[in-house]
């Protein structure tokens, strides 16, 4: 019997929050995400996940520059990449609708975002959308499917 994990997005802040504060909710559901699903991503997500974390502000949660760019390739190599053909304007801020291309796209059942916009839009399309705290208790309660299965 094949086990499939079923997909899910993080939106950019959660990503960012994983990777400059692993030991964070965020850092959990992150690794929650990567044993237990498949992460998804887009050429849109990837550029703003690296334009984020190299602002200034972030700069004081890395060692280098080199421990940055190391830190993003390795959460980056961990998703897969998913062409987005759909068009998506039901996100109250535009930046929002990437996220949602990505889960319709790519066969999501749940977004994980701390965007209280994009929260609130849940379920979308039978999407959930939860925080980082929601999605590690939903999924340690055991309340989302965590695999489905093909014969």
């Amino acid at each position: 019997m094949l086990k499939n994990k079923l997909r899910i997005v993080f939106d950019t802040n959660a990503l960012l929050s994983a990777m400059i504060l692993p030991s964070s909710v965020s850092g959990k559901a992150w690794r929650t995400g990567l044993l237990e699903f498949e992460i998804i991503t887009s050429i849109a997500v990837l550029e703003e996940f690296e334009r984020k974390s190299s602002k200034k502000s972030l700069l004081k949660y890395f060692d280098s520059e080199a421990q940055r760019i190391d830190l993003v390739t390795t959460m980056t190599r961990s998703m897969i990449y998913v062409e987005i053909e759909s068009i998506v304007r039901d996100g109250k801020d535009d930046d929002d609708n990437k996220f949602l291309e990505l889960a319709l796209d790519g066969e999501a059942v749940v977004i994980v975002s701390g965007d209280p916009d994009l929260k609130q839009l849940s379920p979308w399309r039978n999407v959930a959308i939860l925080g980082t705290g929601d999605f590690v208790r939903q999924f340690a309660a055991s309340t989302l499917p965590h695999q489905k299965r093909q014969s």
